[in-house]
């Protein structure tokens, strides 16, 4: 179906995405719970946006389900954050990480993530797919390809990154 897609079938497109709604609302709806703050956009929102963005554009590059979905959280996080920088919004991301509760400006954490993903596009896609997504290691190393025993690594190294980049960001649950 995703090849379909890409090949720029407008009936696949359509197709795809009816079947995978539930899925992409489940991954809308994760990204906005953890918004704090004076924000317009709702679950329905960004999933329609999302629609409009991919589907309209023919953006669609991935080639498996699991690749496709890595692509939706990085594009529903995207809007957010456009939505948020237009309106010059203080937007606070609420994460669990090692059992507390933190609250970060999301704007400086998108600044941080940008530059971590220069620095190393792999340790960014983990924090992509454990924060933002909400998935577990195993989950992250079937997506991502990579053998536990290195994505167990990820974490410390990731987030020793991004508390350079904002001093008190926490420690990550490595689970």
């Amino acid at each position: 179906m995703l090849a379909e897609v890409r090949a720029g079938n407008e009936e696949a497109k359509h197709v795809l995405f009816e079947r995978m709604y539930d899925e992409l609302r489940l991954i809308a709806h994760r990204q906005r719970q953890r918004w704090r703050g004076n924000y317009a956009y709702d679950t329905s929102a960004i999933l329609h946006e999302f629609f409009i963005k991919v589907f309209k554009a023919s953006k669609i590059k991935a080639r498996e389900k699991r690749e496709f979905f890595s692509f939706a959280s990085t594009t529903m996080r995207r809007i957010l954050i456009d939505q948020a920088a237009k309106y010059d919004q203080k937007v606070t991301l609420v994460t669990t990480m090692g059992g507390t509760t933190q609250q970060r400006n999301w704007l400086d954490l998108n600044k941080a993530l940008d530059q971590l993903e220069a620095h190393n596009p792999r340790w960014a896609k983990f924090i992509e797919l454990r924060f933002f997504c909400g998935l577990k290691n195993q989950d992250i190393s079937e997506i991502m390809g990579i053998p536990m025993r290195t994505i167990e690594r990820i974490p410390r190294a990731a987030m020793d990154f991004l508390r350079k980049e904002m001093p008190g960001y926490g420690d990550v649950d490595n689970r």
